[in-house]
């Protein structure tokens, strides 16, 4: 019915990411490679490439890199959100900053995304929060995204106004203070265009006015 769904539910999916998260060894035509590996491997590419061909002003120009959007776990594998980030999630972070740091991006933001069911405001999906070290690092920011899931999956239908989304952004920022850390809500609001209830515009505006608050 939606990629959450897959997320949750699609055995063969969920078997996938694990594979990435516990970086297992698969057969290709070029021998045995480590799934996790390859992926770093392609970002060092990537990073350098665009080092290289952008000029000085271009590459000033990016504030850094988001290396996975919206990360899932695929099972926590008998761990609680805390353990699984910190024996899987948190070190694929620092192996992606470490190919920053090597590759000319140094001075550039890692936003670290957390599980994106962390924050979700359907209760049996949350996963809650992370390990996260970050208090006495530089250049690393708390990246997040919100979206009304309730509201998504026609489970509310509460009126909008300034203080509906007053709770979950207040959890961001308590996360990002835990942290020591600035936030950045990089996806919010509203996919589909809809009146009443789904309005949009509402939806946004009432978004935007718990962040400012």
């Amino acid at each position: 019915l939606h990629w959450t769904q897959n997320n949750l539910t699609n055995p063969g999916l969920r078997h996938a990411i694990r594979d990435f998260w516990k970086n297992e060894e698969i057969n290709t035509e070029k021998g045995i490679r480590k799934v996790q590996d390859e992926f770093h491997w392609q970002l060092g590419k990537v990073l350098s490439y665009l080092k290289e061909n952008l000029s000085p002003i271009e590459f000033s120009y990016i504030l850094g890199l988001d290396p996975m959007n919206e990360p899932v776990d695929g099972g926590f594998m008998g761990l609680s959100p805390y353990e699984w980030s910190k024996n899987y999630h948190w070190p694929f972070y620092v192996k992606a900053k470490q190919i920053m740091d090597k590759n000319g991006w140094e001075d550039k933001i890692l936003f670290f995304e957390p599980l994106v069911f962390w924050n979700t405001n359907i209760s049996f999906l949350k996963t809650g929060r992370g390990y996260y070290p970050v208090k006495e690092k530089d250049n690393f920011s708390f990246n997040t995204h919100f979206y009304d899931a309730k509201r998504m999956g026609g489970l509310s239908f509460k009126k909008l106004n300034t203080s509906t989304y007053m709770k979950n952004f207040d959890e961001i920022r308590n996360e990002s203070f835990e942290h020591n850390t600035p936030s950045f809500v990089s996806e919010f609001g509203w996919p589909i265009i809809g009146k009443g209830k789904k309005d949009s515009h509402a939806i946004i505006k009432s978004m935007k006015e718990a962040m400012m608050l």
